[in-house]
């Protein structure tokens, strides 16, 4: 069982002083402190009253680079996780990177379950691709549907009417027979 609290030692308060001035993400040093998550450890430092190092961008850009050339076309969130360097430093890095025209937009990887799709980026001098269109709330719908079984879908349309009926008060429920037969049938 959890618990609610777990007791600090200073040891485990040193070693996140420690995360907490490195310019990697807290996320990918949780290793060191084993049986807390990353809330747990947020919660604590803002106890001990620490602040995260700067993001350190003169250093970040000469790895993402590297990282860039050595896998290829990649997105910003890849190379956060290949870098081991936050996703905000990356991105601003890549931004400037292609404003700069040192990298262009190759391509975007398809749309994920927000609709959203992501850029992929290459080295190097290029033509940014365009932005595919975005699906509208009811295509994303339309699509959702149809992964749907139908059957299955009629049934929880039917649930979920019947609910917001019980809720709204406009739904009820049938007598048994030895109410009705006391009190009048419904």
């Amino acid at each position: 069982m959890k618990r609610a609290y777990h007791v600090w030692p200073p040891a485990e308060d040193k070693i996140l002083c420690a995360i907490y001035a490195s310019h990697e993400t807290i996320a990918s040093q949780l290793h060191l402190l084993p049986g807390h998550d990353l809330q747990s450890c947020k919660n604590r430092a803002r106890v001990l009253e620490l602040k995260k190092a700067v993001r350190v961008v003169e250093t970040s850009k000469p790895v993402i680079v590297a990282a860039m050339a050595y896998y290829g076309v990649r997105s910003a969130p890849d190379l956060a996780k290949l870098t081991k360097t936050h996703i905000v430093t990356v991105r601003r890095i890549i931004n400037d990177m292609v404003k700069a025209d040192e990298a262009h937009i190759d391509g975007y990887a398809p749309a994920t379950l927000n609709g959203m799709p992501t850029r992929l980026f290459k080295l190097g001098p290029g033509r940014n691709a365009p932005k595919p269109r975005t699906k509208t709330p009811s295509e994303r719908v339309k699509a959702w549907e149809k992964r749907q079984d139908p059957e299955e879908l009629r049934v929880r349309r039917t649930r979920y009417a019947t609910r917001r009926k019980a809720k709204l008060g406009r739904l009820i429920p049938p007598r048994d027979p030895l109410t009705a037969a006391l009190f009048g049938g419904a």
